[in-house]
C-alpha cells in the first residue's frame, strides 16, 4: 500500500502529486484545478503533507472547509463580471432614461420658443402699422425733428401737432459708410 509510512515530507508530497495529476487529466469538470507546489514554505503543501501522514482524520475538517472557502472564493470571483455588468446596465438603463425625459423636455421647449417667437414678431408688426417712414429730408445740426415733421404736414396741408406723434427719430443708416441718416420715423 503506498499510503503507508513515509520517509520524508518530500516523498509523501510527489506521491500525492501523482495522484493529483492523475485525478486532473481524467477528470471533466471544468472549475480551476488547485495547484500544488513544491514551496516547503507554501502552507497548502504542510496541510496536504500532514492530512497524507495521518491518515486523513485530523486535518480532514480543516481541508474540507479550506477547500470550501476557495470554492466559495472562485464562486465569488465568477459573479464579479456578472455583478459588474448589472450595474453597468443599470445605470446605462438610468441615463437613457434621462435622457429620453431631457430629449422630451427640450422639444417642448423649443415649440414653446417658436410659439412665442412667432407671437413677438406679431406683436412687433403691429406696433410698425403706424410708424411712417419719411425719406429725403436731409440732416440739420440742432435740429427739431417734431418741427420739422409738422412743417412738412402743414406743406401737404395737413394740420399736425406733437399729440399726433408717440415719437419722431431718424433710423440708423443702412451702410456703415453713409452719414445721411434722411429716414424719418
Amino acid at each position: 500500500d503506498k499510503m503507508g509510512t513515509f520517509t520524508s515530507k518530500q516523498e509523501a508530497y510527489n506521491l500525492l502529486k501523482q495522484q493529483y495529476d492523475l485525478v486532473n487529466t481524467q477528470s471533466t469538470v471544468t472549475t480551476q484545478p488547485y495547484r500544488i507546489t513544491s514551496d516547503s514554505n507554501d502552507h497548502k503543501e504542510t496541510d496536504l503533507f500532514d492530512f497524507m501522514v495521518n491518515g486523513g482524520h485530523s486535518n480532514q475538517a480543516q481541508s474540507q472547509s479550506r477547500a470550501m472557502n476557495e470554492f466559495e472564493l472562485y464562486s465569488k470571483e465568477e459573479q464579479i463580471p456578472k455583478t459588474i455588468e448589472t450595474i453597468v446596465a443599470s445605470a446605462c438603463k438610468q441615463q437613457q432614461e434621462q435622457i429620453i425625459e431631457l430629449t422630451v423636455e427640450l422639444d417642448r421647449t423649443k415649440s414653446e420658443l417658436e410659439k412665442v417667437s412667432s407671437h413677438l414678431n406679431d406683436l412687433k408688426q403691429y406696433g410698425k402699422r403706424k410708424d411712417l417712414l419719411i425719406y429725403g429730408i436731409p440732416v440739420k445740426n440742432d435740429e427739431n425733428l417734431y418741427t420739422t415733421v409738422m412743417e412738412l404736414g402743414n406743406a401737404l396741408g395737413t394740420k399736425l401737432n406733437r399729440n399726433n406723434f408717440n415719437a419722431i427719430h431718424r433710423l440708423p443708416a443702412k451702410r456703415t459708410g453713409d452719414k445721411l441718416k434722411s429716414t424719418i420715423i
